[in-house]
């Protein structure tokens, strides 16, 4: 495990970091503003005070998003930057506008990883590997899962909309990030552990799904959902190697 002194040299933002991540949490905040607004009526008031919270819902969450794949990177020896995927992320405003809300559609971007030369460990298998790649990659929607279920359990206590908004924003992070396109994780996951990429995809939208719906427990379900769907579409898969 990494050491404090490694955590305060290699944990950092750079400025190019700052700068996407600013722009892409804007961009989130009017998504789950569209996601809200189709289901309030809101005075102008009311939706700058909406804005607000969902700014600190977005900022929060992708924060924790990219802070746990770098926390995690770093116990495996390795640095990793955040890259914001604009194209993306503005297709997703449109289409939430266009579709007034109907789904908040979150392309986060890329967490890219490299290894911390001076750490190496002599020179039998240099750079990266795929397990590491796999497991810090994986962190970052995992842990959006969790704040997201963290997040339920306070809705259902409080039937507060604030912890209905950033489980279902966390729940979307999580299954957007995952499909396999270039600049998002879900590809690079897919070529590093196909199967349980596979499995963490189906797993991810059973969750986002139930989330949106609000079913208690919906983890549990997304769980079982899982199994089932990756049992039906097992033999399909073989062929494709997975």
């Amino acid at each position: 495990m990494a050491s404090n002194r490694l955590i305060q040299k290699y944990f950092e933002y750079t400025p190019k970091e700052q700068k996407d991540f600013l722009i892409s949490s804007i961009i989130f905040t009017f998504i789950l503003f569209f996601f809200s607004w189709r289901t309030s009526d809101l005075n102008i008031i009311r939706a700058v005070l909406r804005l607000i919270q969902f700014f600190i819902i977005t900022g929060l969450s992708l924060f924790a998003f990219i802070s746990a794949s770098k926390w995690f990177a770093i116990q495996r020896h390795y640095t990793a930057h955040y890259e914001s995927w604009i194209p993306a992320a503005l297709i997703g405003f449109v289409v939430s506008f266009t579709s007034y809300g109907l789904v908040p559609l979150i392309f986060p971007g890329l967490i890219t990883i490299k290894r911390i030369e001076r750490l190496r460990h002599g020179k039998v298998f240099p750079g990266e590997n795929k397990y590491d790649i796999f497991t810090i990659l994986a962190i970052a929607p995992i842990t959006s899962i969790l704040i997201s279920i963290f997040m339920q359990f306070l809705f259902q206590v409080t039937k507060i909309s604030f912890f209905y908004n950033f489980m279902v924003f966390n729940a979307a992070l999580a299954f957007f990030c995952l499909l396999p396109f270039g600049k998002n994780l879900g590809l690079h996951l897919f070529y590093t552990n196909k199967t349980n990429y596979v499995y963490l995809l189906l797993f991810s939208l059973s969750f986002f799904v139930l989330t949106i719906f609000n079913i208690f427990f919906s983890a549990f379900f997304a769980i079982i959902v899982a199994i089932i769907l990756w049992l039906i579409i097992k033999g399909q898969l073989k062929q494709f190697n997975i």
